[in-house]
């Protein structure tokens, strides 16, 4: 739930209490609609856009071929682009490293053909950890679309992301893409508890889900209710 605070001032979101939040923050008429205790939670402005980022490091992913969940993250990134072109955001297409793949500022990135085009000639990286060292939103919404990542990764960019800034991730269960039989593969449910923590809305994918399931999964975590997440994805 958002308020809009009024010209030049911050965005607040409205959401469920959480143990430790301060209670003279409470949203007592969202409270009351909704039934359940709901606080007022100021956010950095919005520079209008939206960073999409994309692990495509060989690590983190398995399977082979286009079955492999790389594969369903490319295809999954490429949807969420051309979602919210639809509804007129700007998009920043940026790799698990910072890299910015589409979007920059004199590339045309506000263009489906420009995303696109990227993700079709994007080679896989062989880093073996998320590491920008920066925030890789650059102030903006993050949607981070994350293969098997370990503990210190998430700490790494839950560090540059503070809590107030919107920040939303889909965590790929690789072992589900490897048939459930690749024990090395990180339990995405370790990550979901350390962003969910941070204030990250969260979802996980899986091969059986479809991409609108784990699309309306995210927008539910993040308790989002603008006009994008009503559309479709996919």
């Amino acid at each position: 739930v958002r308020l809009r605070a009024g010209q030049g001032e911050d965005d607040a979101v409205v959401r469920p209490y959480r143990h430790g939040d301060d209670l003279r923050k409470v949203h007592w008429r969202s409270t009351a609609r909704r039934d359940e205790l709901m606080v007022r939670v100021e956010e950095r402005p919005w520079r209008g856009g939206t960073t999409v980022l994309l692990d495509h490091r060989v690590h983190a992913h398995r399977g082979s071929g286009p079955t492999a969940s790389l594969e369903w993250a490319i295809s999954f990134v490429a949807s969420i682009c051309l979602h919210l072109h639809h509804f007129g955001h700007q998009v920043r297409l940026v790799s698990e490293d910072g890299r910015v793949l589409a979007g920059g500022s004199s590339d045309g990135g506000h263009s489906d053909h420009v995303v696109l085009d990227s993700l079709a000639a994007l080679q896989a990286s062989h880093r073996r950890e998320l590491s920008a060292g920066i925030d890789p939103g650059a102030g903006q919404e993050v949607i981070a679309v994350l293969g098997g990542v370990s503990p210190a990764s998430i700490e790494e960019l839950i560090r540059y992301r503070p809590r107030g800034m919107r920040s939303l991730a889909v965590l790929l269960d690789v072992n589900a893409w490897a048939g459930g039989t690749d024990s090395s593969a990180p339990d995405p449910e370790d990550a979901r508890r350390l962003l969910s923590g941070a204030g990250w809305g969260v979802a996980i994918a899986r091969p059986s889900a479809s991409m609108q399931q784990v699309w309306q999964e995210l927008c539910a975590s993040a308790g989002n209710r603008g006009p994008s997440v009503r559309s479709e994805v996919g």
